[in-house]
């Protein structure tokens, strides 16, 4: 289901872009929400969390995905509500997207059952593909994917993070060597309330460390993480 809203003029500090946030993460998602209202014309979030989709961020500018992210064809939705919302008059070019990856603590964890992360990984995968093809075509666009876990989980949870993680930085590191040089960036930031890890195949390593966060707290976290999107883009602002 997608909600529409009226378009609201952004003052001139603001990019006449958009991005979009996909996740189930309420959290995050709204601190990641509200770092990129301040430099993006439009923000869409696609999400199966309606705390996320209605918190307490209210604009005109934000645009709201309903959609199951674990389904099996949940990257031909996303596709489609974006591709409607274009339609619908929002022609500014789509140069941010963030997916949040997260292993819930309230998940049923028994062993021998699936460990499923929030969003399905082989859909994630194809949107990824899909969103950096869209960004060559603009010529520029940065994708962050951010993968987490919490503290406390069952040891074959915390292999299928390793295991997840792992897969997220081959893709990328495979998409990159053909977007890179062409203005497009795809970067994965892993964490849990222990350590983070930022792998960017386009940023200084001295760059992202010292840009690194003072915790790993969800406002911290989706500072750093939107601090490396920036650095690549060369925004200013925010």
């Amino acid at each position: 289901m997608f909600d529409t809203q009226v378009h609201h003029t952004p003052n001139n500090s603001m990019q006449e872009e958009k991005g979009i946030i996909i996740g189930n993460n309420s959290v995050h998602g709204q601190e990641f929400v509200q770092l990129a209202l301040k430099d993006y014309q439009q923000v869409l979030v696609a999400s199966g969390d309606e705390m996320l989709r209605s918190s307490h961020i209210e604009t005109s500018r934000i645009g709201k995905i309903e959609q199951d992210l674990g389904s099996d064809d949940m990257a031909i939705n996303v596709i489609e509500e974006l591709e409607f919302f274009e339609e619908m008059g929002s022609d500014a070019p789509l140069t941010l997207v963030v997916n949040l990856v997260e292993f819930n603590e309230h998940d049923p964890w028994e062993e021998g059952t699936p460990a499923n992360p929030s969003i399905n990984i082989s859909q994630l995968m194809e949107l990824n593909e899909f969103f950096a093809h869209k960004m060559l075509k603009q010529g520029q666009g940065e994708i962050l994917n951010v993968i987490s876990k919490p503290e406390k989980c069952p040891e074959f949870i915390t292999e299928m993070f390793h295991q997840t993680r792992a897969l997220l930085m081959e893709v990328a590191d495979e998409l990159n060597q053909s977007l890179t040089e062409r203005g497009v960036n795809i970067h994965t930031l892993s964490y849990s309330p222990q350590s983070f890890a930022l792998q960017s195949s386009s940023l200084p390593a001295k760059v992202a460390h010292d840009m690194a966060p003072k915790s790993c707290s969800a406002r911290d976290i989706a500072d750093y993480g939107y601090q490396v999107l920036r650095a690549r883009r060369g925004t200013s602002g925010g």
